[in-house]
């Protein structure tokens, strides 16, 4: 990974680790996979109220999304996924 990847003013490197995922996304470290998959939804400003009242509303692949993957505590794939439209 040779980019500037900034989500939230976070740097994310080639060293993140799991452990600064859970302090830096609270929310979706709760819903992190057993198998070290973890998806950070990208909404709006004026989306948070809507998806706190009906998360389902907003499941991947319907809003976009980062995918981070870890292993052994450390990030071993990270991907940006782009909504899909109906």
């Amino acid at each position: 990974m040779s980019e500037n990847i900034r989500v939230q003013n976070i740097q994310i490197t080639p060293n993140y680790t799991l452990q600064q995922f859970k302090q830096d996304f609270t929310y979706s470290a709760q819903g992190i996979a057993a198998s070290g998959e973890a998806q950070v939804l990208l909404l709006q400003p004026n989306e948070i109220k809507a998806f706190l009242k009906e998360p389902q509303d907003f499941a991947p692949p319907y809003t976009a999304y980062i995918n981070f993957g870890f292993k052994n505590g450390q990030l071993s794939s990270f991907a940006i996924q782009q909504a899909v439209a109906c």
